[in-house]
């Protein structure tokens, strides 16, 4: 090989790297696994979406096969309104194509290819629908259904109620959204199933955990900004803390340090039971 040659190779693999970092916010190294408490809930973020594309059917394959217990998901409404899983707004980062969401039919999005972005291994994975998810699962694995972007679609949470409402397996099914009042909406709709609110930056005090627990029966909490008082007020209520944002051994050993009750990851291996 000429010297060329190497250096050609050297940079390309430079920017592999560099856009694994930019894109994900870590770089693929192992870590060591991690032991999870006892009853403590594993929670595969958009599928084992290290290992397959996220969203997508082989992502929650694989999610079951690494002992998941819950798949997490991102739903919006595609032009004609149905429910479908994607977490951005615009489908352009994890398929062959590109464009808004909403501004595409189901049978257009299910023109594109989900998974040749992620690797030639998953050539013709499918954009999927929540009820295409629900009746591949079913029975299996719970399932975390996020609604995004409710601003956009003012229908969204009657939509994803009316998928779910005649699921076997409700008592395994969480819907949550960082928007509190799409949630409550969903209780009140839908109050035998349970109900969640995603937390990043925000700390919440005891007297909004305790009005959660009017509607809530998770919340997800991103572990950086996650405290020991936050998860004891919540766990007082009777609300589970589910921790996400695990993308290193730190963030396992704070999460499992602050006794969450579950954990949310794009990498359920380095989990052992």
């Amino acid at each position: 090989m000429s010297l060329l040659s190497i250096v050609k190779s050297s940079f390309i693999l430079v920017l592999i790297s560099s856009s694994l970092v930019i894109t994900f916010g870590f770089v693929t190294k192992p870590v060591k696994t991690v032991p999870l408490h006892e009853d403590t809930i594993l929670v595969a973020h958009r599928g084992a979406s290290y290992h397959a594309p996220e969203n997508t059917l082989g992502a929650f394959q694989r999610g079951i096969e690494l002992n998941a217990d819950y798949l997490e998901c991102d739903v919006q409404l595609s032009k004609d309104g149905h429910v479908v899983i994607m977490h951005d707004k615009r489908i352009d980062r994890t398929t062959n194509y590109t464009g808004m969401v909403k501004d595409m039919t189901l049978e257009e999005l299910k023109k594109v290819d989900a998974g040749l972005m992620f690797s030639t291994d998953y050539i013709g994975e499918e954009i999927l629908t929540l009820e295409e998810l629900l009746i591949a699962l079913n029975p299996g694995a719970g399932i975390m259904i996020e609604i995004k972007y409710p601003d956009l679609y003012p229908e969204i949470e009657e939509k994803v109620v009316n998928t779910i409402k005649d699921y076997q397996d409700k008592h395994n099914i969480i819907v949550q959204s960082f928007d509190f009042d799409v949630i409550k909406k969903v209780n009140e709709m839908l109050p035998d199933v349970d109900t969640g609110v995603i937390v990043s930056k925000r700390q919440l005090n005891t007297t909004e955990i305790a009005d959660l627990a009017n509607y809530v029966n998770v919340i997800n909490y991103n572990v950086n900004y996650l405290s020991k008082e936050i998860v004891e007020a919540a766990q007082k209520n009777d609300i589970m803390v589910t921790a996400w944002s695990i993308k290193k051994q730190k963030h396992f050993n704070k999460a499992m340090e602050l006794g969450v009750d579950g954990i949310v990851t794009n990498f359920p291996d380095w989990i052992t039971n």
